[in-house]
């Protein structure tokens, strides 16, 4: 009894090391820290994919800038050029026929096993020297670990793809995973994100103190809003708030301590929606090429965003 006990857990254990290995996921925002730092310091996010064949391209991080010169996409004008290098590189092959990941100039071989070497770059060879198990963000999971020939060591786990990558710049530093976000779901350290930014609860109260001018007619507002969140009828991909605002207005003419005064008040049921348009660039809060053109969603206070009847 006590050999088949050892055969099975030796079988379990094979197993988990022969399943697929996935260095990225294209749902999960993962957030690491650099060894020198207390900080968040790079963010891997998949914000397009691309099919090629049996493989797959993921690009990370879009990063927008206008320029009339620079390289980019050719269909806009001014171009929008997009420049972001996150930590694995900007492009990120699957290469299925050759059973590896292509990050940028680097190679990492995700199914290799003990002792197995290849060329990581043109400069640099690699070798997984250890297989184990060990908790990963609170989980228990497969890794690996990938020795260069320059020292630098890289960390891969079955669950979570990269938890430790080099800083090239500098040898035995290193990028560490501290938490990631997969839609609604977040563990360990990461950035406010889409769902944690707008996560009010039923019976939430805010006030709001805003005053403006307009000095063509010598004219002061002054606005005291009060919202009440009354139910949550969230999707899945959109955050949507009824709510109940109230709102007293006062309108002050000329400059003068005694100038003329009006009020006003509106008390009505409203509906917030804000939709989660980058739900992959989710820490970017807003930009997205629709059509060819830049549009933007949830980019500012969702109390004057209402769908209708919004007085401000």
């Amino acid at each position: 009894m006590k050999t088949i006990y050892i055969l099975v857990l030796l079988s379990i254990s094979t197993l988990s090391f022969s399943q697929n290995w996935n260095l990225v996921n294209p749902n999960k925002t993962v957030f690491f820290q650099h060894s020198d730092s207390s900080n968040i310091t790079n963010t891997i996010i998949i914000d397009s994919t691309l099919i090629n064949g049996l493989n797959t391209n993921y690009y990370t991080g879009y990063a927008f800038k206008y320029c009339d010169t620079c390289q980019g996409f050719s269909t806009q004008t001014p171009i929008i050029y997009r420049f972001a290098k996150e930590l694995l590189g900007f492009s990120i092959e699957n290469d299925v026929i050759n059973n590896q990941y292509n990050l940028d100039v680097n190679t990492i071989k995700q199914h290799a096993q003990l002792n197995d070497n290849w060329e990581f770059n043109i400069s640099l060879n690699a070798t997984i020297i250890s297989t184990k198990e060990q908790l990963v963000l609170g989980i228990l999971d497969s890794i690996k670990i990938i020795q260069l020939s320059n020292t630098d060591t890289i960390i891969i786990s079955k669950n979570n793809g990269v938890i430790r990558y080099p800083d090239f710049e500098n040898i035995g530093k290193y990028y560490e995973l501290v938490g990631y976000h997969e839609g609604q779901d977040s563990y360990g350290d990461y950035l406010p994100n889409f769902w944690r930014t707008y996560d009010f609860n039923v019976g939430d109260v805010f006030c709001y103190t805003t005053k403006n001018s307009d000095s063509g007619i010598l004219e002061f507002i002054t606005e005291n809003i009060k919202i009440k969140i009354l139910s949550n009828i969230s999707t899945t991909d959109t955050i949507r708030y009824i709510i109940k605002k109230l709102i007293k207005k006062t309108i002050q003419y000329g400059f003068i301590e005694n100038a003329n005064y009006t009020y006003s008040t509106l008390n009505h049921i409203d509906t917030i929606t804000l939709s989660n348009c980058t739900k992959l660039t989710e820490n970017t809060f807003g930009i997205r090429l629709r059509n060819g053109n830049i549009s933007f969603c949830s980019n500012t206070s969702p109390f004057f965003n209402s769908t209708y009847n919004n007085p401000d």
